[in-house]
Parts: structure tokens; sequence; C-alpha cells
């Protein structure tokens, strides 16, 4: 079966899992409609669906009507990205505790995959492996109760996609008769594998265009940090990543420190055309992000799209772990970040505005940025609907004191933004709109 005719049912049974993994029943839908009349053949289709995912969560909708070499193909598949998610953990006890598994996950497929091999030939084995990376994509389109297990267990959303697939994948082995491996992987795998990954590439991956290479080699070990004295702190790897982000990113606090001793740049740009302080603004990184600020970097600092004040307000490690004390954001804040910033987008005030604008009023004294702009996209929201319905007060307070302590005229005339007239700061002005006493 191709992975079009796969995505069509995917998308026609998403819906399906969906109330499987949630419980949910038709007395919860208050929906005034006729019956939807379904043929046999679709109502048989349906059944063999949930039976599917009943059986092997998500990834039941894949095997469903594979033949067993198939299968092994996808599960070999999913052994490498559960591989890449076990190798990204900044904690290198974990990455050894999670390879364990990994390893008897791999040598119970080594065998059963040269057979697949063999059965589907060369050229039906390398289109089976394409199949199956395409389908993998699919799966994060569905819920699997398994992964919301394991997610409660780590708190590390990735790790739980992939560790809820191989989990389906062990399931299957068992039914297919592929016995399970015990022992423990050597020290000599562990070494090789539990090198920390970035996105599933290791050091030498991503500065193999530099020279950066034989200095991160001897990074991302706990409690050792290399000589950094002759490393070419100018280089850059894949997207930008310098030295310091590669500290960063793999948690590694004493070469963190030796890269500051030895004169890195902490305001150069680096990740994701970031400085480090915008790169670090999360609590998941919260160490990095107060020496920085111990170290004087200006808690305004500004990255290729966001502040750092920005970026901390969107923190998705904890919106991902459902954190709300917003930890980064406080901490700039204590250290003198301006909730204002001379490019309105780049603002705090701009992720306000179109939603929950109650914040703006809470901060209103601080407000000194593009008056017009800020009326322009709340009033938009409010004539859109997008501001929520509790934040309505504070939304058309907001434009009051616009008007009354700004001057800014409602309705705001739209036009683009190279048609304005703007003061000697940038800001737009409305040069028919009459003055405030």
């Amino acid at each position: 079966m191709s992975i079009v005719s796969r995505h069509s049912r995917i998308r026609a049974l998403g819906l399906a899992a969906l109330l499987i993994s949630s419980k949910a029943s038709a007395q919860e839908f208050n929906v005034d409609a006729e019956p939807l009349v379904v043929s046999e053949e679709d109502r048989a289709e349906q059944e063999a669906l949930r039976d599917a995912f009943e059986q092997y969560g998500s990834v039941g909708f894949m095997v469903l009507g594979q033949s067993d070499p198939q299968k092994v193909v996808l599960c070999s598949e999913i052994a490498k990205a559960h591989a890449g998610m076990a190798a990204a953990a900044t904690d290198k006890s974990i990455r050894e505790a999670r390879f364990e598994d990994v390893w008897r996950f791999e040598q119970r497929l080594a065998n059963p995959l040269e057979d697949a091999r063999r059965e589907l030939g060369e050229e039906g084995f390398k289109e089976q492996q394409y199949q199956a990376a395409q389908a993998i994509g699919m799966l994060t389109m569905i819920r699997d109760p398994k992964a919301e297990e394991l997610y409660e267990e780590t708190g590390d959303l990735m790790f739980a996609f992939s560790g809820s697939l191989a989990f389906r994948c062990g399931q299957i082995l068992d039914d297919m008769g592929i016995p399970r491996v015990e022992g423990r992987p050597s020290a000599e795998y562990i070494a090789q594998k539990t090198r920390y990954r970035w996105r599933g590439l290791t050091y030498d991956q991503v500065f193999a265009e530099t020279d950066l290479g034989p200095f991160a080699k001897d990074m991302c070990v706990e409690g050792i940090a290399p000589d950094f004295s002759d490393a070419p702190f100018d280089q850059r790897g894949n997207d930008g990543m310098s030295l310091l982000d590669w500290a960063i990113e793999c948690n590694d606090r004493a070469s963190f420190d030796a890269l500051v001793q030895a004169g890195f740049d902490l305001n150069a740009q680096g990740l994701w055309e970031n400085p480090p302080l915008v790169n670090s603004a999360s609590k998941a990184k919260i160490w990095f992000l107060t020496r920085l600020l111990d170290e004087g970097v200006n808690p305004d600092t500004q990255g290729r799209s966001d502040t750092a004040l920005k970026r901390a307000y969107n923190d998705l490690d904890a919106i991902n772990a459902g954190d709300t004390s917003r930890v980064a954001f406080n901490l700039l804040r204590s250290r003198g970040a301006s909730l204002s910033f001379p490019n309105f987008h780049r603002s705090i005030w701009s992720e306000w505005a179109f939603r929950f604008p109650t914040p703006i009023l809470e901060n209103w004294d601080e407000f000194d940025s593009d008056a017009v702009e800020l009326g322009s996209m709340i009033s938009f929201g409010m004539s859109a609907g997008w501001v929520q319905e509790k934040h309505l007060p504070a939304a058309e307070e907001v434009v009051k004191r616009l008007n009354r302590d700004f001057g800014v005229c409602f309705p705001i005339e739209s036009k683009p933004d190279s048609e304005w007239d703007r003061d000697e700061r940038g800001f737009k002005v409305q040069t028919d709109c009459p003055k405030p006493d």
C-alpha cells in the first residue's frame, strides 16, 4: 500500500484515534444532524483500524495489512529514531540508561532485518525504508496513550514519542514470535552511542566544515573542559552553532565557564543567528541564562527575530511541561529587561496585543513603544474575535488609554507600513488625528 493511501487513512480516522484515546462518547457532542450513512466496506475498514489502534496504538494504523518483513523494516526505522531521541538527553546518566534498552531493541531486530532484506530484495527493502520513514512523520499526528504515559514519567516530549513507537514495535515483535534479547551492551557501545547528539548529529557532524571539532570532541563530559586557548571562536557549525552554544545545548557547565574565561564574545551571534542570551532564555537553561547575566550581558539583548524577554515569555520547554512559572521571564525582568523595544513587533507588547491584553494594562506605566501599532493590533484582534472574552474589558480600556495618553484615533486607517509617517524613533504617526489637550 502506498504512503499516499496510508495518509488518507490517517486523515480519515485520526478523529477515531482521538475518540478512542480520550474515551469520548457520542453523548458529549451536541450536534443536530442527519446520521452519516456508512457503507459496509467502510464500516469494516473502520472497525479494522479501530482494532489495530487498540492492539498496537498509533503504529497499528501503519502495520495493518503489512507483511512481516515490512513490519520489521518499519520497526528498524523506529529503532533509529528512538536511538536519536535517547542520545539527545543532556544528562549522561540518563543517556546511558536509555541506551541499554535501545541496544536490546536493536539486537532483537538484527537477524529479522537481514531476513527482511532478503525477502524484499534490495530495491524493495530501500523502498520500504523510505515508506517507513514517511510513516514515522505521520505518526506525530496521532495521539497515543503510551506516549502520554511516557511523557508523564520523563517530561521529555520527543523521547516519549519515540519510546511509545518502540513499545508498540515490541508488542508487534512479540506477536510475530521474535524473541526478546536480554543482557547488557558493551562499554564500547555505550561510550560510542551516548556521546551527546544535537538533533541527531554528533559533534563531528555539526562542526564538519570548521576547525572546532577537536575542541567539541572533549566537551559534553561532566566536570571536564578542554583547553580553549587556541580555539577559533569566530567559526560556526551547522545552523550557526558556536562552541558556547554547544556547551549550552548539552548542559556542559564546565566548558561554558572555560569558554568565558578564554574570552569568548558573549554577545556574538551563534545558533539560529541569535546571541547566547536569547538561546538561553528558558527554564531548562536557567543556569546559563543566569551566568550570562552575571557576566554583564544586556538583559535587553535582541536576537534574529525576538528579544530574550519575548523568547522567555514563549518558553517552549516550560510550555511543553505545563509550567506557567515563567522563571526565565521573571529573571530577565529582575535584571532590568524592558517590556518596550524600539522594534514594536519584537517587544512583548505585540505578544499581548492580539489575544490577551490584560498584562498591557497591568504594565501600562512602562509602555514606551509604537502606540499606533499597538492600537492597530489590538483593535484588529477585537474585531476578528481573537481577543479572549475574559480579556475584552482590558482591551477596551487599552483603546481608551491609547487615545487619552498618546492621542491615538480610532478607527485606525489600514495602509501599508511604507505609507505611514513616522516620528524620530520610527514610530507611526497619525498626521490627521487631533492632538489631545
